[in-house]
């Protein structure tokens, strides 16, 4: 495999991110391509960054229904569309963006719009979300192209309890907030800006899946009074957490598989009973985390009010 000493091993990635506060924010895949387009002829500095050719084969879907693509993180489709062509418009604007070689006129335009919009924030003028995303990238990595992402990747907030699926080669950015995070099985991360570690601008460019469409969020399913179940479309993992009230006490069932506990808040005691009749407590704190294998029940109680999450094989997924 190539740059073996970066990428150890073959899987897939896919993987969700389950908030724990209300100021979770992140990027995640690419705006339907109207949006995009909007923003090239609102932000004539986009426009430049990404070049001439990027602009008209944008502009080309931006009419059409076609441009609005598949949900991002899901597998059924909003509306028809042209995927080749989609794909193509978004791969030219990101392929143009990105590159070594226009590195130097890009940086310009960044520094361009980002003086435009400070100058607007000392005026009349207010930014919106949007544009505080990009000038608060500006004020930690002032040189470098992804400044401008929030421009053709989703911004989006979210609130406490909500998860967001990601699916293989989505591109994406946490930004603020609290959040659990579950993956499959791989270490695998291929960075193209924002961060000062190692990145791999060519990797990228060929393993995205250039979808085009808008996010979805999800509360999870509600598996009983304590318990919500976050269940992504992959049998890698799913994620469920138990709340338990002050005084409270539950018994999370067994399944088929090994799982691993994580104490997200509070604290309190584990009680399991072994076939042999023999029974054992573990007090669980903040941070701590049990290994706890397939078909084992586990009761747990508190007297504070505790929170912990199940991250476990997708049993549910057929």
């Amino acid at each position: 495999a190539a740059r073996p000493t970066l990428y150890k091993d073959p899987n897939h990635k896919p993987e969700m991110a389950i908030s724990l506060s209300d100021d979770t924010t992140a990027l995640i895949g690419f705006r339907p391509i109207p949006e995009i387009y909007d923003n090239m002829i609102k932000y004539p500095e986009f426009a430049q960054a990404v070049g001439d050719r990027a602009v008209a084969m944008c502009a080309s879907l931006a009419g059409l229904s076609s441009g609005y693509g598949a949900s991002v993180g899901g597998d059924e489709m909003d509306r028809p569309v042209d995927e080749g062509r989609c794909w193509a418009a978004l791969k030219e604007m990101f392929r143009t963006f990105v590159q070594s070689d226009r590195n130097e006129h890009v940086v310009k335009q960044v520094h361009a719009i980002t003086k435009r919009l400070r100058e607007k924030n000392k005026g009349d003028g207010e930014t919106n979300v949007m544009e505080g995303v990009v000038l608060y990238f500006a004020t930690i990595y002032p040189d470098d192209p992804c400044v401008l992402s929030p421009l053709f990747f989703n911004h989006v907030k979210i609130a406490k309890g909500q998860a967001l699926y990601i699916r293989t080669n989505e591109p994406h950015a946490y930004i603020s907030g609290e959040l659990i995070e579950c993956m499959a099985c791989s270490d695998n991360v291929v960075r193209v800006g924002l961060t000062p570690k190692v990145k791999d601008t060519d990797t990228l460019l060929d393993m995205l899946t250039y979808r085009a469409g808008k996010p979805r969020l999800t509360y999870g399913e509600r598996i009983d009074e304590h318990t919500t179940l976050y269940e992504p479309p992959v049998k890698d993992f799913c994620v469920e957490t138990v709340i338990l009230e002050p005084n409270g006490k539950s018994v999370i069932k067994p399944v088929p598989s090994p799982a691993i506990l994580l104490c997200i808040e509070g604290g309190g005691s584990l009680h399991q009973e072994f076939a042999d009749g023999t029974k054992k407590e573990l007090k669980l704190s903040f941070g701590m985390s049990v290994f706890v294998s397939p078909n084992t029940s586990v009761e747990v109680s508190t007297e504070g009010g505790i929170m912990i999450a199940r991250a476990m094989s997708n049993i549910h997924c057929s």
